[in-house]
């Protein structure tokens, strides 16, 4: 058909033409087709720059607010870090006290349950001590008690007889007090006459005692009146 085509623009030249603006109009068509579709894909493309320039801007606002925001949690976990460590310093202070506490805490929790046991041990014997003492004793208080009964109830005999005696002791001298008492109820009248002479007798005694005392008085004249004479 293309050859037959040809062959007919070939023998007419008024065909040709038309064939060759036919042609033309096509390659005009074409190339405004190209030329619209460039124009709408530079359109596109301005827009699609435009809209990638936003979207550039906006991702760098983000980075910026993102750097911020990152410098800002930097600094908050640095003085975050820096508080936990003092913070840490200050615990492992504590737990190195702590554990100086608890070493001697258990130092001396360890001497005073040696010391307890040792006591313990010490109550123990002394325990054992005291029981083989108590019945030591207990045997020995047996032969005590059965020793002081008996001497009690020797005891006991012999304050009986003693009492006895005591009573015939007291009869005896009940009888003997009645004696007295009549006999002094016998002298009680020669005494109240005793009495009545008793001025007589002191005057007497004065009398005595004065005769005495010149006696006395002659005695040493004598001894001087002789010492005297022999001296002469």
């Amino acid at each position: 058909q293309e050859w037959r085509a040809i062959s007919e623009i070939s023998s007419s030249p008024e065909k040709a033409s038309c064939f060759v603006l036919r042609l033309q109009l096509a390659a005009s068509e074409d190339d405004l087709h190209d030329a619209l579709s460039t124009v709408s894909m530079a359109t596109r493309l301005q827009q699609d720059i435009a809209s990638l320039h936003a979207t550039v801007m906006a991702m760098q606002a983000d980075e910026n607010s993102a750097s911020r925001d990152l410098q800002a949690v930097n600094a908050h976990f640095l003085n975050v870090t820096e508080t936990w460590q003092e913070k840490l310093a200050a615990v492992t202070s504590d737990l190195s006290a702590l554990k100086d506490e608890s070493r001697e805490s258990h130092a001396a929790a360890t001497e005073r349950v040696n010391e307890a046991e040792r006591r313990a041990r010490l109550l123990a014997e002394k325990l054992n001590e005291l029981e083989d003492s108590t019945k030591r004793n207990s045997r020995a208080l047996e032969r005590t008690e059965e020793d002081d009964a008996k001497r009690a109830q020797a005891q006991l005999d012999w304050n009986t007889k003693q009492v006895h005696k005591l009573e015939e002791q007291i009869s005896s001298l009940t009888k003997r007090e009645a004696e007295l008492s009549s006999q002094l109820e016998e002298h009680i009248p020669r005494a109240q006459e005793c009495e009545q002479h008793l001025p007589q007798v002191e005057e007497a005694v004065r009398s005595i005692l004065k005769l005495s005392e010149d006696l006395s008085g002659a005695e040493k004249r004598l001894e001087e009146v002789s010492l005297h004479a022999g001296g002469s």
